[in-house]
C-alpha cells in the first residue's frame, strides 16, 4: 500500500495522453503472449485453449478502449448564465482495490484494471486463489511496458484479504465480481466505510425461443450456451422458455385468437 500511495501523486500528474502510451504497450504485450497466457489459463484453470484464447481477447478489448482515454476522460464547459460558467473536470480517486473471481482468470481483471491505471489511478487488485498465476504473467508483462513500480499490485488471500481491502480507509473505491451473496457483503462493508462500490453478482440469463425460430441454430446457441466454460459464466443460461402460439376455440372467443404458453425446464 504505501508503495502506491508513494507513486500516485507523480502517476496521477501525467497527461491522460501519457499514460495511455502504456496503455498502447500493455495491448501489444498481451497480442505477443497470447500462447503463453493461453497456456497458463489452461493449466490453472481448466479453460479449453480456444476459451482461453477468446478470454484474452476480450480482455484486451477493454485494454484498448482504455487507450482512448485521452478523448473520453475529457470535461465539459458551458456557460450557464451571464457571465457564469461551469466546467467538469475528472480526477483520480487514488489508490483502488478490484476484486475479481476465478471463472475469467484474464478477462473479468481487464474489465477494471486498465481503465483504472489510464485514468490516473493506482490498483491494488486481489485475483481469486484458485486462478493466481494469470495474472501473476501479466504483472510481467505489465513491469516489462515500464509501467512504474506501485501502479498495479497484487495482494493474494481469501476473507481476511478482502476484509482489509474494504476497511482499509486510504482506500476510496472498490470493483467487485463474483457470487451476489458476496457483492452484497463487499458492497455493505465498502459503503459502511465510506467507499465508492461497484460490487456485480451473479447473473442468470434466460433463453427464449420463439415459435418461428431457426430450429438448428437455436439449439446449437442454446447448447454453447450451459456448455461453454463449463457453464462457469453468465451466458449458461439456467432457463429456457419455450414460446408457441395456439388457437383458442370458436365456442370460447367467436374468432381465433393466439395465446402464449410458456414452457421452462
Amino acid at each position: 500500500m504505501q508503495t502506491a500511495l508513494k507513486v500516485y501523486p507523480s502517476w496521477s500528474r501525467l497527461t491522460a495522453k501519457a499514460r495511455s502510451q502504456y496503455i498502447f504497450k500493455l495491448r501489444q504485450a498481451l497480442i505477443d503472449h497470447t500462447e503463453e497466457l493461453a497456456a497458463i489459463i489452461v493449466s490453472e484453470h481448466g479453460k479449453t485453449h480456444n476459451e482461453a484464447l477468446g478470454s484474452i481477447s476480450k480482455g484486451n478489448e477493454t485494454c484498448e478502449w482504455a487507450c482512448s482515454i485521452p478523448q473520453v476522460i475529457q470535461g465539459r464547459t458551458q456557460e450557464v448564465s451571464g457571465g457564469v460558467t461551469c466546467s467538469e473536470q475528472r480526477e483520480a480517486l487514488g489508490v483502488v482495490a478490484c476484486i475479481v473471481p476465478f471463472n475469467f482468470p484474464i478477462m473479468v481483471p481487464f474489465w477494471t484494471l486498465p481503465i483504472a491505471i489510464a485514468a490516473g489511478n493506482c490498483v491494488i487488485l486481489k485475483p481469486s486463489e484458485k486462478v493466481p498465476r494469470t495474472m501473476a504473467f501479466v504483472m510481467e508483462l505489465i513491469k516489462g511496458c515500464g509501467i512504474p513500480d506501485g501502479v498495479v499490485q497484487i495482494v493474494n488471500g481469501t476473507v481476511e484479504v478482502v476484509e482489509a481491502l474494504c476497511d482499509h480507509p486510504q482506500i476510496p473505491a472498490i470493483s467487485f465480481v463474483g457470487s451476489s451473496k458476496v457483492a452484497e457483503i463487499v458492497s455493505k462493508r465498502g459503503r459502511n466505510n465510506n467507499k465508492r462500490v461497484l460490487a456485480l453478482g451473479a447473473a442468470k440469463n434466460h433463453l427464449v425461443a420463439l415459435r418461428d425460430c431457426n430450429a438448428d441454430m437455436c439449439s446449437t446457441d442454446i447448447v454453447q450456451s450451459f456448455t461453454g466454460c463449463a457453464g462457469q459464466r453468465c451466458m449458461a443460461a439456467s432457463a429456457l422458455i419455450l414460446v408457441q402460439e395456439q388457437k383458442v376455440s370458436r365456442e370460447r372467443t367467436n374468432r381465433s385468437a393466439p395465446f402464449r404458453s410458456l414452457t421452462s425446464r
